[in-house]
């Protein structure tokens, strides 16, 4: 199939080349590489189809001689605001974060991709072709600072801590997945941690993330297994169909009060051994 890139990408091109007519090329791209093309729902793939022809509804613009920074930030922006051509599941990556889906803010981003020498724009599956201007040439000048420095602003996003939250979400006290320490976060850890049985501080620490490590989450250790314990080993008439819905979740109170747990309906480290400890 041939393909063409959209004409709202093309707009975006020029006006960035314009602004920056002597900016690095190293990483810019379009049309995906064999790893993106292995992706059938990669934007840099021309899975749209309009009048015959593919069209690439991404473009990766190098880092260097530009003030990515501020560009990233620029067409959040423009999103936030509802540009069509950027709505309907367009985003932005760059350095580690990656739009919200309503370009509200960043999260912190985990792909294997740091994007960190290249910002990705990926425009919306609907407005791709509507014509405009970018109003890219009020950017500041080429930035000369190193790509580890070239930050949006925000509060600081950590990695490690992103996996404690999808931990603390998973095994039954939710919150925000996008690595800041937050009160989301910092409520959650307090939840747990007095489930636990640990100090109640409200922060991850090696105490509290040897506990989430011991606790194995419905998520993962598959909700079925939780029923057919509940049904099987316990007596309680509830449904063995790997769906955790409120059902599940009465029975699970019903459960804890029996067995004079906290009823929070919250799969915690007392419940679980309650659950899956058998007497003998």
């Amino acid at each position: 199939m041939t393909w063409r890139t959209a004409y709202a990408l093309d707009d975006f091109r020029n006006e960035t080349n314009a602004r920056w007519p002597g900016r690095s090329k190293a990483s810019d791209g379009t049309i995906g590489d064999a790893r993106h093309q292995a992706e059938s729902t990669s934007d840099h793939n021309p899975f749209v189809v309009v009048g015959g022809r593919g069209v690439v509804r991404a473009m990766d613009v190098t880092a260097d001689g530009i003030d990515a920074a501020w560009l990233a930030e620029h067409m959040r922006q423009l999103g936030a605001a509802g540009d069509p051509r950027l709505r309907d599941r367009g985003y932005v990556i760059f350095n580690r974060r990656i739009t919200t889906s309503d370009f509200s803010g960043w999260k912190a981003y985990y792909g294997s991709n740091p994007h960190i020498k290249h910002i990705h724009v990926s425009f919306g599956r609907t407005a791709f072709d509507n014509r405009g201007g970018w109003n890219i040439s009020s950017a500041p000048q080429a930035s000369h600072v190193a790509h580890a420095s070239l930050t949006i602003a925000g509060p600081a996003v950590s990695q490690a801590l992103a996996k404690d939250q999808w931990n603390l979400t998973d095994t039954g006290f939710p919150t925000a997945n996008d690595g800041v320490d937050g009160p989301s976060t910092q409520a959650a850890a307090r939840a747990f941690q007095s489930a636990a049985g640990l100090t109640v501080d409200g922060i991850v620490g090696p105490a509290t993330r040897a506990a989430l490590r011991k606790v194995p989450p419905i998520s993962q250790m598959n909700a079925r297994s939780v029923q057919r314990s509940l049904a099987v080993d316990h007596g309680w008439r509830v449904e063995v169909d790997g769906v955790w819905g409120p059902h599940s979740k009465s029975i699970l109170r019903q459960f804890q009060a029996e067995k004079g747990l906290v009823v929070d309906g919250v799969f915690g480290p007392a419940t679980w051994t309650a659950l899956f400890t058998r007497s003998r």
